[in-house]
């Protein structure tokens, strides 16, 4: 029993051996796979991981896993090889019996059947594909090739050409072919030839291969080949207990024996890795991986503890596990250098320290304290283990430790109890002074909080914050003393931190105070100056010049030197948990809650520096980061998921990445929720305006860390964040838009250059030019049609009113013939009622002329000047006798005038009838009346100027006259105006004038009438 014992303990205290492995991100059923046995995993053109296993595919963007089964249309779930060809065609082989592609271009899976075959063959499944030319060669088990053409037809049945003693030699006059019924290379191991030849299957699409000259004799002597994997410049043929490389002219051979330790082991299992220049090895008791050369590659030895079908490694450099049962395994490049150890899984390290003797202290949140020694890592043993979280663990100048635990207890370890089972002896404290104590007791005391422990520069004595007090620890000899260094700060303080000078500081809750002897400076001038300086600090530290880093509880770390502050720009807005300072290379690093940030210090006046980040891509299980301790080219990190311990090897060297930006894709784009097919350019319908877009940056390395940017110009031609995966844009209006992205991977290099999308939104019809450009047309017809109608029906119209015109006229001209007539007739009667019979006879005789000249004139609505002027003259005439030569006239004609020019019959008379019947009739004395006319252009001038009474006398007058009749001849001549102005567009200006003398005696009457000629 006792030996039971001691094997338990030991078993304890020396826990390293094969427990220690890189951190492996780790993807089960429960990510999304649909099975976690994997048998191969493979990165196609696009960028995105492809996963076969027993139960199906899927397909990964770093995100989330799509998985394919036999209920997406899989001929069959159990995939064990894939290959992508040429033609972006990527090839699976499986126990199905029909041949199976997925096209990258259509998105899409094909499966041709095999028909016309020998049955055995039909039914049979495919072990591996081989290019010939254009077409692709699918070799089945049965001794058959079956040839496919543009991924469609199978074509041709060739098993009489081919010989499954010449699988990786199909042609030939390539390696080694070998005919039937001779020399058989493939004696033994017949199963994994099909999964070699799975592994090979990229290479063997579109590889190129070289002619095999000159093998050596003993090459096909004694053991048989059990399989070969090919490279452009050399191959390699294994052998259960060697390994050969040949590059055409030179053969070289390794035996197992000198890259295993292991006795009588014998290699059951040999693939290549990726497109790369390394190959797995299975042997019977291990796996490990080996170079071209033959060289083992010990940084990949903790595959032995994994079970591994395959492995892979990707563009990024990221390798790729595909375990027997435990899902699908990745770490990157950088994360093989890193450690984690198996049993902390799962446990959150809140405390790291180094003690004086070099040892590494561990504290976890379960209360458990472990010491990492000669790469070893130790339990410590308690008799009742505490089961809650470590907070602190500070080493004292003897080798010692105190341990603070969240429960308020503080323990102290002398380096001589460090192997010893510890006891828990407890020492109640609450409150004292001067308070001394035996050390052979462990538990310091018990229900004091304890925030920060420091060891100040006189070795043996340390501070202990306890909420608002302060107080002295010292040991002396085999005592221990305790009394207050400060009863009651007044203030939450959380770190606690001692300049070589002796100055005292404390980060507390509203930000930095110091000492100054007994009393506290809140060291209000630089609080005021610097208000980062009043923010809650959760650490404290100093450096080799005693600068003063201070952490922050979310607003990063800042420096005080010389009562100035200098803020680190790139972690502003960070929750700082924790900080450490490496003296020997003068670094400064940082537990938060995005990883392990790190500050390398160039100078310190001014304040300058380089900035690092170790995050997941290094080896960090989670970016959550509780604890950090350095030592030299060693970090070691305490996160939720326990103790990771990386190698600096490098790490801070000037890297050349020769790796390619990652992939920036859109998996999809949906139109009014909808897929379509993916291409770059859209055109859509008006109704077509809801527009979904999924996209993703292809970094696995980045683990989700990838920082996208979007903009849809049309929309916004600003920059928008995201950590969505899609956007979708609603209800966009008829035009033209493009969607652009971009992204940043996990070290904020930009992903490749992504291909903008355009999509254009068509208006619907009657918002486009022609609907536009018809209506115009449209309504300029109906304008046009309605026009025509309207100036028919106006033609029609005005036809109608120059009738009526015409009409209206004709009366008012024969309106005119009475007037004469009742005027000429009454001076008849006048004369024969005064037996005038000669002067009547004379007056007869000419009113008969007069009328026959009016009756000719009014069957025309025009008449020249030369006939105007005679009626006129006539009429005058006939007047004068009637009134007995009561004045004188004078028709004037200037030369000007056109005497063929035709005026308005009759227009000219009535304003002559006037002067006479009440300008001229009046006056006392002899009248005189003067008709003239005078032709300027198109504009004729007729003025009839009397010496009469004038209008107002003549009006007065005729007021006073006993006659009832009256005159209508200037009223008909205005209508006639009106008229011929409708008709004719005849344009006439009457403009009369009352003669005047110099003592505003009326002199008489002007008419000027203007006539202007078309």
């Amino acid at each position: 029993m006792k030996k039971v014992l001691l094997f338990l303990f030991f078993s304890c205290y020396f826990v390293f051996s094969k427990a220690q492995t890189p951190h492996l991100r780790r993807y089960t059923v429960d990510d999304g796979l649909p099975s976690s046995h994997i048998y191969r995993t493979f990165q196609d053109s696009e960028g995105y991981i492809w996963v076969c296993t027993d139960k199906g595919l899927a397909r990964f963007d770093g995100y989330r896993f799509e998985k394919f089964t036999t209920k997406e249309g899989l001929p069959y779930n159990d995939i064990w090889g894939i290959a992508e060809d040429s033609q972006k065609r990527l090839w699976f082989t499986s126990y199905a019996h029909t041949i199976l592609y997925y096209d990258l271009k259509e998105h899409k899976f094909h499966s041709i059947k095999v028909k016309d075959l020998d049955p055995k063959a039909q039914f049979d499944h495919v072990m591996f594909f081989q290019k010939k030319g254009d077409k692709i060669l699918a070799f089945k088990s049965y001794e058959s090739v079956i040839e496919i053409e543009n991924g469609k037809t199978a074509l041709n049945y060739l098993s009489a050409e081919y010989s499954l003693a010449t699988f990786f030699d199909i042609y030939k006059d390539l390696y080694l072919y070998v005919k039937k019924n001779k020399t058989k290379v493939f004696e033994e191991g017949y199963p994994q030839q099909q999964r070699t030849f799975a592994e090979n299957l990229q290479f063997i699409l579109d590889g190129k291969v070289d002619k095999v000259r000159n093998y050596s004799k003993d090459f096909f002597e004694g053991e048989s080949i059990l399989c070969s994997l090919h490279f452009p410049d050399r191959n390699l043929f294994c052998k259960v207990s060697s390994i050969w490389t040949a590059n055409g002219k030179n053969i070289f051979k390794k035996d197992l024996k000198e890259l295993s330790m292991f006795p009588n082991n014998r290699i059951i299992y040999f693939s290549k890795i990726g497109n790369t220049d390394l190959c797995l090895i299975t042997t019977e008791k291990e796996q490990f991986v080996i170079d071209k050369n033959l060289n083992r590659q010990k940084e990949y030895d903790f595959i032995d503890e994994l079970g591994v079908n395959s492995l892979f490694i990707d563009k990024e450099f990221n390798v790729w596990i595909s375990s027997k049962q435990d899902g699908l395994l990745m770490l990157t490049q950088e994360a093989i250098k890193s450690k984690v150890f198996n049993i902390l899984e799962n446990v959150a390290v809140k405390a790291i320290c180094r003690d004086a003797r070099n040892r590494i202290w561990i504290g976890t949140d379960l209360g458990q304290l472990f010491i990492y020694e000669n790469q070893k890592l130790r339990l410590m043993e308690f008799e009742d283990q505490m089961k809650v979280s470590i907070s602190k663990i500070v080493a004292d100048a003897s080798g010692g430790v105190l341990i603070a635990w969240i429960n308020n207890s503080l323990m102290h370890l002398k380096d001589a109890e460090v192997y010893k089972k510890i006891k828990f002896q407890e020492v109640i404290f609450y409150n004292f002074t001067n308070f001394k104590f035996s050390d052979d007791r462990h538990l310091l005391f018990k229900n004091v909080s304890v925030k920060d422990i420091l060891q100040t520069n006189d070795k043996n004595i340390q501070y202990i914050i306890t909420g608002k007090n302060v107080h002295y620890l010292q040991q002396n000899k085999n005592n221990v003393y305790i009394e207050f260094a400060f009863r009651n700060l007044g203030y939450r303080s959380f770190a606690i931190e001692e300049l070589t000078n002796g100055e005292i500081y404390f980060g507390t809750g509203i930000g930095l105070i110091k000492k100054n002897n007994n009393d506290l400076d809140l060291l209000s001038t630089l609080k005021s100056k610097y208000p980062i300086a009043n923010q809650p600090i959760t650490d404290l530290l100093t450096d080799n010049q005693d600068n003063l880093w201070v952490a922050t509880d979310g607003f990063g770390i800042y420096r005080v030197r010389d009562n100035k502050v200098d803020v680190i720009s790139e972690l502003n807005g960070m929750i700082i948990k924790n900080f450490y300072f490496d003296k020997s290379v003068n670094r400064i690093w940082m537990a938060t809650n995005d990883g392990v940030h790190v500050i390398s210090v160039q100078s310190e006046s001014p304040l300058k520096y380089t900035y690092n980040k170790i995050s997941v891509l290094q080896g960090l299980p989670t970016q959550e980061i509780h604890s950090v301790y350095a030592d030299g080219n060693k970090l070691f990190a305490g996160t939720n998921n326990g103790l990771v311990i990386i190698n600096l090897d490098n790490f801070f060297a000037n890297r050349v990445d020769s790796v390619e930006a990652s992939p920036l894709v859109v998996k999809n784009v949906k139109v009014n929720r909808r897929d379509t097919t993916l291409h770059n350019d859209y055109r859509l319908k008006y109704n077509q305006n809801n527009i979904e877009l999924e996209f993703v940056g292809l970094s696995y390395k980045s683990d989700r860390n990838i920082k996208y940017e979007y903009r849809m110009t049309g929309i916004d031609n600003e920059w928008h964040t995201t950590s969505d995966l899609k956007r979708e844009f609603t209800t966009l209006p008829p035009g033209s838009y493009e969607f652009e992205l971009r992204a940043t991977d996990i070290e904020n290099k930009p992903l490749k250059n992504f291909v903008p999308i355009k999509f254009e939104i068509l208006p619907p019809f009657w918002q486009t030019w022609w609907f536009y450009l018809s209506i115009v047309g449209l309504v300029l017809a109906i304008v046009y049609s309605g026009f025509k109608v309207f100036k028919r029906n106006q033609n029609k119209a005005i036809e109608i009113n120059k009738k009526f015109a015409d009409l209206e006229l004709q009366a008012l001209q024969s309106q005119m013939n009475p007037h004469f007539v009742f005027n000429a007739l009454s001076s008849i009667q006048s004369f024969i009622l005064n037996k005038d019979f000669l002067t009547a006879n004379d007056y007869l005789t000419n009113f008969s002329k007069l009328i026959r000249a009016f009756l000719e004139s009014s069957r025309d609505k025009y008449i020249s000047i030369q006939e105007e002027v005679l009626l006129i003259e006539r009429y005058i005439k006939l007047e004068k006798v009637r009134f007995r030569d009561k004045f004188e006239f004078e028709i004037i004609q200037s030369e000007n005038v056109n005497p063929s020019i035709e005026i308005p019959s009759m227009l000219i008379q009535p304003f002559v009838e006037n002067a006479i019947n009440h300008g001229l009739l009046y006056k006392e004395n002899k009248g005189n009346l003067i008709v003239s006319f005078d032709q300027q252009e198109n504009q004729l001038l007729c003025v009839i100027d009397d010496d009469g009474v004038g209008r107002a006398k003549a009006a007065e007058l005729k007021n006073k006259s006993l006659k009832s009749y009256k005159s209508r001849a200037m009223e008909i001549t205005e209508e006639r105006m009106r008229t011929l102005q409708i008709l004719d567009n005849i344009d006439v200006s009457i403009n009369v004038i009352d003669k005047v003398d110099e003592s505003n005696n009326a002199t008489g009457t002007r008419i000027e009438i203007k006539i202007y000629i078309n």
